[in-house]
């Protein structure tokens, strides 16, 4: 039967038509907006959220509300990861995060990207704050690299294990940095940490 799965899909008003009777009855779908009830019945979960704190709020909720019963490994996605992840559905269903204990599916190939975030400021001001506390907020420490390699749109698989190298409190910790606002900055800073 092979390692256990799951996929976690934060939607905000995103079609979730994509999702395939495939892998429908492992998905945990994470509401921040109306949902039509048709489209309900055919996931394992449907939950509501206040939209607060992008997908990374979503992925930290289901992680603290599934701690002791994650699958072994856990697909994130926002409703639509085809923009970053076009072949999503086929790594999925082809469960590439057996490969590694963190796979970035926005590029299969394994490759990163760096960010610089002072480059970033410009588009998303306040960017260059945010690492900072929230790296000083997780880790105690002040961000020492001026670029970050990352995995672009925080669409991943995950093996429970790595989630488990820390305490549900830590998770806790990250989620109270999200609830405070529907766009926060430390959105933009969990999408490049993960």
């Amino acid at each position: 039967s092979g390692p256990s799965f799951s996929v976690v899909v934060a939607r905000y008003r995103e079609p979730v038509d994509w999702v395939s009777t495939g892998i429908s009855s492992k998905v945990h779908l994470y509401n921040k907006a109306p949902l039509h009830d048709d489209q309900v019945s055919r996931f394992f979960s449907v939950h509501t959220l206040p939209n607060v704190g992008r997908e990374s709020h979503t992925y930290l909720h289901h992680i603290i509300d599934n701690y002791d019963s994650l699958t072994d490994i856990v697909y994130f996605t926002q409703a639509h990861p085809f923009d970053h992840a076009p072949h999503f559905l086929s790594s999925v269903m082809s469960n590439v995060g057996l490969c590694r204990p963190y796979q970035g599916l926005s590029d299969v190939t394994g490759n990163v990207y760096d960010c610089n975030v002072q480059q970033y400021e410009r588009m998303f001001p306040g960017i260059q704050e945010g690492f900072t506390r929230t790296l000083r907020e997780l880790f105690g420490k002040e961000m020492s690299p001026a670029t970050i390699r990352f995995y672009p749109g925080a669409i991943m698989a995950v093996h429970k294990s790595l989630i488990h190298r820390r305490p549900r409190e830590f998770y806790q910790q990250c989620l109270s940095l999200l609830d405070h606002s529907v766009d926060p900055i430390e959105g933009y800073t969990f999408e490049r940490i993960w």
